[in-house]
């Protein structure tokens, strides 16, 4: 084989996926304020489906997880879920979440501590799944939503509002047209 000689210029910055500003997290929470409101879907079941989206995008939001892991996490993964109390005076929840090798796109186990706990919290009461080896995103007959990621990404896209959640090459949130990266 005869290969080109590649060169790699260390002067050019590398290329990133964007993350959330300030404004565009209190879009995204605002936003998902009204898209699982009960005046915005009187359906309980869609309601509840809504409910769900919301507290994945939340939680990958908070977390970094990417969205394979997150899709893959188990009751028996999130460790802990702690309350403290920040340099402001402020109380939140932290998660402690433990991504098992097998989930991980670099098949190695990493522990993530976050703040969102209160996610998972509210995710856990409304669902009927909750013992350690059942998934915390589960469909209402507890298996795992994995690779369904395209159906959420009908249901989103659909909304009234401008968020579209891309989930075949990349996992993409839009807000207002400009596109800020979730892990994957």
């Amino acid at each position: 084989f005869n290969f080109r000689v590649m060169r790699i210029n260390q002067d050019v910055e590398v290329q990133r996926r964007g993350i959330f500003d300030l404004d565009e997290y209190d879009q995204l929470v605002r936003f998902m304020r009204k898209y699982v409101s009960r005046e915005n879907c009187v359906d309980d079941y869609i309601r509840d489906e809504r409910l769900m989206v919301r507290d994945c995008v939340l939680i990958g939001s908070n977390t970094m997880l990417r969205v394979g892991e997150l899709w893959q996490l188990k009751w028996g993964d999130i460790k802990r879920i702690e309350q403290v109390v920040d340099s402001n005076a402020r109380t939140m929840k932290l998660v402690h979440i433990r991504v098992r090798a097998e989930t991980s796109k670099v098949r190695k186990t990493r522990q993530v501590v976050s703040r969102g706990g209160e996610y998972f919290s509210r995710l856990k009461e409304r669902s009927r799944y909750t013992d350690d080896d059942d998934w915390v995103f589960a469909s209402v007959n507890g298996q795992s939503l994995e690779g369904i990621n395209d159906w959420y990404g009908d249901r989103l896209s659909k909304a009234e509002y401008n968020v579209v959640f891309i989930t075949t090459l990349r996992d993409y949130v839009s807000i207002e047209s400009r596109c800020v990266a979730f892990r994957y």
